[in-house]
């Protein structure tokens, strides 16, 4: 009995924990083989898809890397843009800090899948950094913008939120 798009799916998440690095990049590949072919669904492939990059970011991270790509690279890409458009619009060229996307100590801690960030920095006690950082591959991408003022002489997070990076 041939089994529908549905049930496949069904079947191979159950299943998914118990595969090792090398059965789950075949049924990542094979999966987007039937989907071209129009034998799975496009749907169901989508989530079988993002089930497997987590499972092989989780347990096979050099694996996943291979396969899916780094982690940080679209928010890196996102940063850079940033400094490009903000460099077209504004004099930044007495930046202290390098005008360039920074890795930041989260990663090579080893604490955060997702550590990147670009700065600005006038002066010792005036500076400004947006930050884009992910724990594990559960959580959202987040994004975090900080500051510092001569005048007030205070740190501030201006805010967190869930980045709009999508992972695929």
């Amino acid at each position: 009995m041939k089994l529908t798009s549905k049930e496949l799916l069904d079947k191979f998440l159950i299943e998914l924990k118990g595969y090792n690095k090398k059965q789950l990049r075949n049924l990542f590949l094979n999966g987007l083989k039937q989907t071209e072919a129009g034998r799975f669904e496009e749907g169901h492939f989508e989530e079988l898809a993002d089930a497997i990059e987590m499972e092989m970011r989780e347990r096979y991270k050099t694996e996943a890397k291979k396969l899916f790509g780094g982690l940080s690279d679209k928010p890196r890409a996102f940063l850079k843009e940033l400094i490009k458009r903000l460099s077209e619009q504004y004099d930044i060229s007495d930046n202290k800090h390098k005008s360039k996307v920074k890795n930041g100590a989260g990663v090579f801690k080893g604490d955060k899948q997702i550590d990147v960030y670009i700065s600005y920095k006038k002066s010792k006690s005036t500076w400004f950094g947006i930050y884009i950082r992910q724990v594990t591959a559960k959580d959202p991408i987040m994004m975090l913008s900080k500051y510092r003022s001569d005048k007030t002489n205070e740190t501030a997070d201006i805010e967190w939120s869930e980045c709009l990076l999508e992972q695929s």
